[in-house]
């Protein structure tokens, strides 16, 4: 699955509690690596990860957040491409027996790219407690298509003023871009990660009920669609599956 989103994780601030939140959320499971790298299951499919947020990133206080991880051929030759396109690389490690880099657009919003043969998180909308997509949402669609196309030589392709497709180079759509005001984002530039539900009004309650926030719900192509946030402040969004 190169240039191909295939992995998320949450940096928390306090990965005991945001496990809990999340359990009660999307009902995942959680199996605690050595690293203490908090696996989060489907059922037997691994779907994400929670970690406790590095000192670095509390350091420069950044708030809780969801990451994507994009797979690529080589993270040397993307990474060779993101000052040339107005972007950012912020570090480049070791990571699953494979090399990452975090990166930055010319916006700000973050995400990982991961060069190796770790498996894929398990997607889907069948079911609750997947992985159903990603969604870059920035103040302007114009300022990061380019950086995005030259990259990973995907396409973006317009659905309305406010929203666009990302097309892979298989012509799948993978990813959207969404165009929101300063207000709807938070002041923030990021790409944000949606997972599935059996009952989205459940899933309204429960998130309240672990001290978390919905910021409002959103009809998305027919599909209504509720943007959060955990009780720490990390941003997601839920869609019912089916």
């Amino acid at each position: 699955m190169k240039n191909n989103f295939i992995w998320c994780d949450l940096s928390a601030f306090r990965s005991d509690v945001a496990a809990k939140f999340y359990e009660d959320v999307f009902g995942w499971s959680f199996e605690i690596a050595s690293s203490g790298y908090r696996y989060a299951y489907c059922g037997e499919a691994p779907v994400a990860a929670i970690f406790d947020m590095p000192p670095f990133f509390r350091k420069i206080k950044m708030p809780s957040f969801w990451m994507s991880y994009i797979g690529v051929e080589s993270v040397a030759t993307i990474v060779s491409k993101v000052a040339e396109k107005g972007g950012k690389v912020e570090l480049e490690d070791d990571f699953f027996g494979g090399k990452i880099a975090l990166i930055r657009d010319p916006l700000g919003a973050g995400f990982t790219i991961y060069e190796g043969e770790m498996e894929a998180g398990a997607t889907g909308v069948e079911r609750g407690g997947l992985r159903a997509g990603h969604k870059l949402h920035v103040s302007s669609q114009s300022a990061v298509k380019e950086f995005y196309e030259t990259l990973f030589d995907w396409k973006i392709i317009p659905v309305d003023e406010k929203r666009w497709r990302v097309m892979d180079a298989n012509a799948a759509e993978i990813a959207e871009i969404i165009e929101s005001s300063d207000e709807e984002c938070g002041g923030y530039e990021y790409w944000g990660i949606t997972f599935t539900v059996e009952n989205l009004e459940q899933a309204h309650r429960n998130i309240g009920a672990q001290g978390g926030k919905v910021f409002g719900k959103i009809d998305r192509g027919g599909r209504l669609v509720l943007s959060a946030a955990d009780m720490d402040g990390a941003a997601f969004e839920v869609v019912q599956c089916g």
